[in-house]
């Protein structure tokens, strides 16, 4: 089943086609990453998805619901999170955490409980009373993560979020995206870590040039490129199409 239909995506900034006319399904219980160079057009797809650039045309319906007109359910439904976001510097990990899961329509008591649940698994415990500007590089993912989490949201959209991260915390994330995946979550993700490609992905779409060039797994990459890995697969996909 279909978490999200994207149909002919488009985005352009000003002479410059960031994105073009890219179709796709993001299906329910799997983890999707998206691939692509640099300036390929994945953040910028993923930031229309989630709603923070309007495209320039095409759609993307979620449950058949679009943007303009569910905007408010839609969102409370995403969870989203790019390596560049940050929590607010002047309020503690914990006054972050009760704001954001109250704007979101929790009580005081269902926001507690899923504090509680955020704190267990994501180590949370040390760091509740400090603020943003004192945690490490993997504090501040933690606590990024159970900030764009705390609503407990269907449709999951992480953008190089494990970046700079040593492996025990990309681990630990990855491990949580596939435990959202059994839960039956939507998950799209995109990373230059190729192993994290493989260790996680049910399916691979494949952008260049902000089109779509690719649609396949990580297995029939790598078999159909007669490649050792899926690093080599991908450098072998990324030469075939600049050719």
């Amino acid at each position: 089943m279909s978490a999200i239909k994207i149909k002919n995506l488009h985005k352009r900034f000003q002479d410059n086609v960031a994105v073009d006319d890219i179709s796709f399904d993001i299906p329910y219980g799997k983890i999707t990453a998206l691939l692509g160079s640099n300036g390929a057009g994945k953040s910028t797809t993923l930031n229309m998805i989630a709603g923070i650039l309007i495209p320039t045309s095409g759609t993307i319906e979620f449950g058949g619901k679009n943007f303009n007109d569910h905007y408010k359910e839609i969102k409370s439904n995403l969870g989203y999170l790019t390596c560049d976001m940050a929590l607010y510097e002047s309020f503690s990990v914990l006054e972050t955490l009760q704001l954001l899961g109250e704007l979101k329509g929790f009580t005081r008591k269902r926001t507690m409980d899923r504090i509680e649940e955020l704190v267990d698994r994501f180590s949370l415990a040390e760091i509740l009373e400090k603020h943003y500007s004192e945690l490490s590089s993997g504090q501040k993912q933690r606590s990024l993560i159970s900030a764009s989490i705390i609503h407990d949201p269907d449709i999951l959209i992480f953008d190089e979020v494990t970046a700079s991260l040593d492996l025990i915390i990309s681990k630990n994330i990855m491990d949580f995206l596939k435990e959202e995946k059994e839960r039956g979550k939507a998950i799209i993700f995109s990373t230059h870590i190729l192993s994290e490609v493989e260790y996680l992905s049910d399916r691979i779409l494949m952008i260049e040039k902000g089109k779509l060039v690719k649609e396949t797994d990580y297995r029939e990459l790598i078999r159909s490129s007669n490649s050792k890995n899926i690093t080599e697969a991908f450098y072998k996909a990324l030469k075939e199409e600049a050719a």
